[in-house]
């Protein structure tokens, strides 16, 4: 049985090459089922050969308006919607493509309600958010994982305990 899985992507944070998507995304459907696959950006923005390949592969396409971590508040809005609010809890791991540390009370949220938090980060990560996770990837790793395609095996990044992480409300 596949495991139910969202898909929250950053795109002003993680871009990379049409064909490296292509790929992570026909290895997501071939071992996962694939509930929710949004990617966030200002659309006006991006190149249009790039959006295309987005539609082809059937990612939504959410529109924010650029800001101060527009796209950031975004995301934590739309997974607690889909995800943390689901009286079915249904999804059981997300993929969060990013490098912000503002999605760390979310990972501990999520982590909180046995969901399973992958990250696929860029150059630019915050340490405590890839410590977070369960599983941390650079996105140039992307092509090395599709072969078996086990985005829950043990990384050099996985850690040996739970992270810990202060949080406290404003």
């Amino acid at each position: 049985m596949k495991t139910p899985t969202a898909v929250y992507w950053d795109v002003q944070n993680g871009k990379t090459s049409s064909s490296k998507i292509k790929h992570f995304y026909q290895g997501l459907i071939q071992t996962s089922d694939l509930l929710i696959s949004n990617a966030y950006a200002y659309w006006k923005q991006e190149k249009k050969s790039f959006e295309q390949t987005l539609t082809d592969i059937k990612i939504d396409m959410i529109n924010v308006l650029p800001g101060n971590n527009a796209a950031d508040h975004r995301i934590i809005e739309d997974c607690n919607k889909h995800i943390l609010s689901d009286q079915s809890k249904s999804i059981k791991t997300v993929v969060l493509t990013t490098g912000d540390g503002g999605f760390l009370p979310l990972v501990q949220k999520l982590k909180d309600s046995k969901v399973l938090v992958i990250l696929i980060w860029m150059n630019n990560v915050a340490e405590e958010l890839k410590n977070a996770v369960d599983y941390a990837y650079h996105i140039d790793e992307i092509d090395s994982l599709i072969p078996s395609f086990k985005l829950n095996q043990a990384t050099p990044e996985k850690l040996d305990s739970p992270a810990m992480i202060p949080y406290t409300e404003n």
